[in-house]
């Protein structure tokens, strides 16, 4: 493994159905790129309603699936998705734990993250 790469997911539609078809236009072949280079992926997705909630479990989910088991994928979402706040501190957190795949967790950016918190 190379190591890791963190790819903030940006400028979708609020609509549910369009953002789901918006990231398969936009971000799939970048995220299946940086796999196929033998990289971990981190997914950032700004904030949005439960809604969109299934759309990006199925699509962080199907991705781990077909990069396991050598690859792992996850997802982080937040209000500073592409920014060095607290969804990058987790982004990298996940990507430095060997048994953590398929998950998403979610920040709100309002308070330091202690990414130890999340794992009991």
């Amino acid at each position: 493994m190379a190591g890791g790469q963190i790819i903030p997911v940006q400028g979708l539609p609020q609509n549910p159905l369009g953002a789901a078809g918006k990231f398969l236009q936009d971000h799939l072949e970048a995220a299946r790129a940086a796999l196929a280079q033998g990289e971990d992926l981190v997914l950032t997705f700004p904030p949005a309603g439960h809604e969109h909630d299934e759309w990006r479990r199925a699509l962080v989910q199907g991705l781990a699936r077909e990069a396991a088991p050598h690859l792992r994928v996850n997802g982080v979402i937040g209000r500073d998705a592409g920014g060095d706040g607290s969804v990058a501190q987790i982004a990298g957190w996940l990507l430095a734990q060997p048994g953590i795949t398929g998950q998403i967790v979610a920040v709100d950016g309002a308070q330091p993250v202690n990414p130890a918190q999340l794992v009991r």
